[in-house]
């Protein structure tokens, strides 16, 4: 059916917000076809379900943000997936089947497909389809991937590869170690290419956890599909003896995951510790720590990669907090003060060049105060002064209570110690003056009132008095004192 497509006229299986499909074209079998939000497919497309429909499934299925030139044709008898953001230049062809030939004297056009039912045609996330390229069969095509104009691709793509020709051939991968896209000719050279990878990955995801086996099933559930077997990435979590279902839902993701590794404490060695540990567990040459009760969207990884890679410094702040995508390096332990102040502390927000952290001369100097890994933070940028911040919102929360540690000891008391101990050694005294009362504006005080409110069940007991031992000598104490008095009392009203 040519013309105008609406999905009033398709009942499509899906149709995201702003999707634009472009007339003419044709569509056979929309009740199994989704397309993403803000997907662009122009005009002379032809979207053909070939096996029987009955709506229970999309076949057909083109992610958020693809976007497809003209004369773009896919047909699917059992599975053809763009993940989000790929592109597809002009007349690329898709399908996950290969016509039978075998059965001679038969016309091809009455034999069918081989390997009917069973084939998944997947093309990963950001990768770039040549014009008039064809990819025919069961195959998954890796993340950022490109596909000469042309080409033919009868088999799987490893993430972050270029493949040219008829048949396709890999010519192109980029390199962990080189961190650079290299050229590729033999067999022996990409499977050293890919040795690599897994013996020192770009970067490794790190989740320490304990004792939240749910929350940490919906975590891997978040990360694990955004990477591959042969990709860039790897995923670490170190158990810290939880006696829960920990170790279970584990061995389960290991076995479907090979990019998860694991390891377990044979006692609890408390949080902190934990993230010293699964840290040093991890090979890859950044580290991003990851609370097992945060879980990233969609789409979060991979600007990553390109911030690390392209904006190089010690390390790496997710601001969540600012949402504009933007990625900035920035200078000094005053402007990551004035940037961020405790935010800073967000763990799901640090990325870290490993080596450079292993490295340092007293990796726990203030483990027990809970913010142990701000210290990291200021200690990398005694040595080199750069960081870089990239704005995403890149993550959903499971808005557990805090534990394990007393809010006004690390709120207040952990987070001044460690920056006064950088005061002189990067810091300026006006700048950590300054950030005392910014601290309570902005986020202790805040935060205690909603922690309160929302009925929490935390440790904030003597927190008046912690106060007090460090904001007795400024000139606005006695006015904060009330405020800290009036949010304490509210906890006689829930």
């Amino acid at each position: 059916m040519e013309g105008e497509l609406r999905p009033s006229e398709h009942k499509l299986y899906f149709l995201g917000e702003n999707a634009n499909l472009e007339a003419p074209g044709l569509m056979h079998g929309a009740e199994e076809i989704s397309i993403g939000k803000e997907a662009i497919v122009s005009s002379g497309h032809r979207l053909i379900v070939t096996s029987p429909i009955n709506g229970s499934r999309p076949k057909i299925i083109l992610g958020d943000g693809v976007q497809a030139d003209i004369g773009l044709i896919v047909t699917a008898e059992n599975h053809v997936e763009l993940e989000r953001l790929v592109w597809c230049g002009p007349h690329a062809v898709l399908s996950d089947t290969e016509a039978e030939y075998r059965k001679t004297g038969l016309p091809v056009s009455k034999q069918g497909y081989r390997h009917a039912g069973i084939n998944r045609l997947i093309v990963g996330e950001g990768t770039y389809i040549g014009a008039h390229a064809v990819i025919e069969g069961a195959m998954k095509i890796g993340k950022g991937c490109v596909i000469g104009a042309g080409s033919v691709v009868r088999g799987d793509v490893p993430d972050y590869s270029v493949v040219w020709g008829v048949p396709a051939k890999l010519t192109e991968m980029f390199d962990t170690v080189a961190e650079e896209w290299i050229k590729v000719e033999t067999e022996e050279e990409i499977a050293d290419v890919l040795r690599r990878r897994r013996d020192r990955p770009l970067l490794s995801i790190c989740i320490p956890t304990y004792n939240r086996s749910k929350e940490l099933k919906v975590c891997l559930d978040s990360v694990l599909p955004q990477t591959s077997i042969n990709g860039l990435i790897e995923v670490c979590v170190s158990d810290n003896a939880s006696d829960d279902a920990t170790s279970a839902v584990l061995a389960q993701y290991v076995m479907k995951y090979p990019q998860l590794r694991t390891i377990r404490q044979s006692e609890n060695i408390g949080g902190e510790r934990n993230f010293v540990e699964v840290v040093k567990f991890a090979k890859g040459k950044f580290a991003k720590l990851q609370g097992d009760d945060d879980y990233f969207i969609p789409g979060a990884i991979q600007p990553i990669l390109y911030a690390l890679l392209y904006r190089k410094s010690r390390f790496l702040l997710i601001d969540v907090l600012r949402n504009d995508g933007t990625v900035e390096v920035l200078e000094g332990m005053d402007r990551l003060v004035t940037e961020l102040s405790i935010a800073s502390g967000f763990i799901s927000s640090i990325v870290v060049d490993r080596e450079a952290l292993l490295s340092l001369p007293e990796l726990d100097r203030f483990i027990g105060t809970s913010l142990n890994h701000i210290y990291w933070l200021y200690a990398l940028l005694e040595e080199d002064p750069r960081f870089t911040l990239l704005k995403f919102s890149m993550f959903s929360y499971a808005f557990n209570a805090p534990r394990g540690y007393n809010y006004g000891d690390a709120a207040i008391r952990g987070y001044l110690e460690i920056l006064r101990y950088f005061v002189g050694r990067g810091l300026s005294e006006p700048v950590y003056v300054d950030e005392k009362k910014v601290l309570l504006d902005r986020f202790v005080l805040p935060r205690l009132e909603m922690m309160i409110e929302v009925g929490f069940e935390f440790d904030f007991e003597g927190f008046e008095a912690v106060f007090t031992e460090h904001y007795e000598m400024e000139p606005y104490y006695p006015e904060y004192l009330a405020e800290v008095r009036r949010i304490i009392a509210l906890t006689g009203n829930r």
